[in-house]
């Protein structure tokens, strides 16, 4: 399996990885310092230990990932509201397949992949992305790693804002 370095061009051209995780974007920037709460003294939180309750502002954004087999493959856990509505049918429970030519299929498994290799959170940004329906609208996403035992990742929390031209689901940051 191909591993992207930090900092370096993801498999899409017009995809790039921050692994210093710096963003403007404020929503961006909350889900991490929630998930750096979270994690206190270790290399990452648990599930158990995000609570819906207390990330209200971005539960529309957030997504939760599995970890299948140690990365051989993940499935779409949970999807915020914004995010579900990108979709024309709720991919809850779908396995990333790793023989697929969808653009949004290999990205996704770019970018997990990336996150269990490094152990830390990662942004991911494209100019546009690789959904159909708004896929002329940039977007950033965040992705922090979760691990039940404080040792094997298996659970990837992501938030996701999308940015102009596309604004009918107020994903703006």
């Amino acid at each position: 399996m191909d591993r992207v370095l930090p900092g370096a061009t993801a498999p899409h051209a017009e995809m790039t990885f921050d692994c210093d995780c710096t963003s403007a974007l404020p929503k961006i920037n909350r889900t991490l310092s929630y998930w750096n709460e979270k994690r206190q003294y270790r290399a990452m939180p648990a599930r158990r230990d995000i609570s819906p309750f207390e990330i209200k502002d971005v539960l529309p954004i957030v997504q939760f990932y599995d970890v299948v087999d140690r990365g051989a493959s993940y499935r779409v856990r949970l999807l915020g509201t914004d995010v579900a509505r990108l979709f024309d049918k709720d991919p809850t429970g779908e396995l990333f397949d790793r023989g697929s030519d969808s653009k949004l299929v290999t990205r996704m498994l770019a970018v997990f992949d990336q996150v269990m290799s490094q152990r830390k959170p990662l942004i991911a940004r494209a100019e546009h992305t690789a959904i159909q329906k708004i896929n002329h609208s940039p977007i950033e996403s965040i992705y922090l790693p979760l691990s039940d035992d404080g040792t094997d990742i298996n659970m990837i929390f992501a938030a996701t804002v999308v940015l102009a031209p596309y604004s009918a689901t107020q994903l703006a940051g």
